[in-house]
């Protein structure tokens, strides 16, 4: 029984417009606002293209702790062939720490699978299912945490069974899974 560790879960509620950057609150399982998750643009000619479309060309993305400081981000890069990569930098204390690129390793359309190696580990996001269950599994294929989305409104529900990758990196990771299943 002591090998059994808690499962910390939490809750990001979807922004009903694919293209708004307002900050979706992150909740702990006791409903505490613990961060936020937000989509940024990089250019105004990205930001209008994004609204005239109704969705953004690229996704970036951005996690904050409560304090305003960012924990990641995510860059979309590439989209050429619908084969994304993402340039993600994980910060500590303000500072650029940790840099890691996430590939979209897809075979199929329907089920868009993205990878990346964190720490020496090949860790792979893969959603097998119509409902977007996003699962980050390592090279040994433990699951380390599960992102499922369901609801009217959207919202997606995160479970970390492996504090390997902290909330703030998969509520990004897992919203750019999300986001890049329904866009392509």
């Amino acid at each position: 029984m002591d090998n059994i560790s808690k499962v910390e879960t939490y809750t990001i509620n979807n922004n009903w417009l694919l293209a708004s950057t307002n900050p979706m609150p992150i909740l702990d399982e006791n409903n505490n606002n613990i961060g936020y998750v937000s989509k940024f643009y990089h250019s105004m000619a990205e930001r209008i293209l994004g609204c005239l479309l109704g969705r953004p060309i690229f996704y970036h993305l951005q996690t904050e702790d409560t304090y305003g400081n960012i924990r990641i981000r995510a860059i979309q890069s590439i989209w050429f062939f619908k084969r994304a990569r993402w340039k993600v930098e994980l910060y500590t204390d303000q500072q650029k720490g940790i840099r890691f690129i996430v590939r979209d390793i897809s075979v199929i359309g329907a089920a868009k699978t993205l990878a990346f190696e964190f720490k020496g580990r090949q860790i792979i996001m893969e959603n097998k299912y119509a409902h977007y269950q996003t699962r980050f599994i390592d090279n040994n294929n433990d699951v380390i945490a599960q992102c499922d989305c369901k609801g009217t409104p959207k919202s997606f529900h995160i479970q970390v069974f492996k504090p390997e990758l902290d909330v703030y990196q998969i509520a990004a990771l897992a919203l750019i899974q999300y986001y890049w299943g329904i866009i392509t």
